[in-house]
């Protein structure tokens, strides 16, 4: 749960997850795709990415309140950092923060004896690199490779395929 963009509960309570709580997501590395987030209105889903020691996909849903004023606080000490996209002052919506899961990739990725699943494709001679790109089109030349079998360039017969997460509506 991140009120104002600002961490405040996890689930569940191990000591890796203890160590976002306090995060504000509008600042530093998040703070671009909170942002786009926010303008959005709607579910996003971005990653991967890596946080705290492991490799991480998210899903946030942005929560939004009516007929509210912008110094609306809900009680929460905390308000969002330099966001003027917070507050539609001609609807009175203001931002009230948003709900998020985490999913580790590395564990999906994972069978149950332990191995990881990409090995199996260099164990076949085949190179694989997972890259991500920013979301919303943000430094859209810009990617993050997350799992590669090897760092040297893909040869002139590789096979490279986008891969878009959309919304299920």
């Amino acid at each position: 749960m991140s009120p104002q963009g600002h961490v405040t509960a996890s689930y569940p309570h191990t000591s890796r997850n203890q160590q976002v709580l306090g995060l504000d997501t509008l600042t530093g590395q998040f703070r671009e795709e909170t942002l786009v987030q926010i303008s959005r209105a709607d579910v996003i889903t971005a990653g991967p990415f890596p946080i705290l020691g492991q490799c991480v996909v998210t899903t946030s849903i942005p929560i939004f309140f009516t007929n509210t004023s912008v110094d609306e606080t809900w009680g929460f000490p905390l308000q969002a950092t330099n966001c003027s996209i917070c507050y539609n002052q001609t609807t009175r919506t203001k931002w009230w923060g948003y709900i998020s899961i985490a999913l580790d990739v590395d564990a999906l990725l994972t069978d149950p004896s332990g191995l990881f699943l990409l090995n199996q494709l260099s164990d076949s001679k085949l190179h694989y690199r997972l890259a991500t790109r920013p979301l919303g089109g943000i430094g859209d030349s810009l990617q993050t490779t997350v799992y590669e079998s090897t760092s040297d360039g893909m040869s002139d017969s590789a096979m490279c395929r986008d891969i878009t997460v959309v919304s299920d509506r």
